[in-house]
């Protein structure tokens, strides 16, 4: 596996968390708002959120 390449097969039904400046997972879960409590306390504000699905199935989420 390249360096910092991560594997999304263990996360296939969560969302992930991804610090903007490290690029690394700072958190994960199946409820997005638990993902964003937790990416608050560890002290990042704005985190990249990314759903991670099966290959092959597309997301789409309307956040009004």
């Amino acid at each position: 596996m390249i360096k910092n390449q991560i594997d999304y097969r263990k996360y296939i039904g969560e969302y992930l968390a991804i610090d903007p400046e490290t690029r690394e997972i700072i958190a994960h879960g199946k409820d997005l708002v638990k993902v964003a409590e937790a990416s608050k306390r560890k002290g990042v504000d704005h985190p990249i959120f990314s759903p991670v699905q099966e290959p092959g199935v597309h997301y789409v989420e309307v956040v009004r």
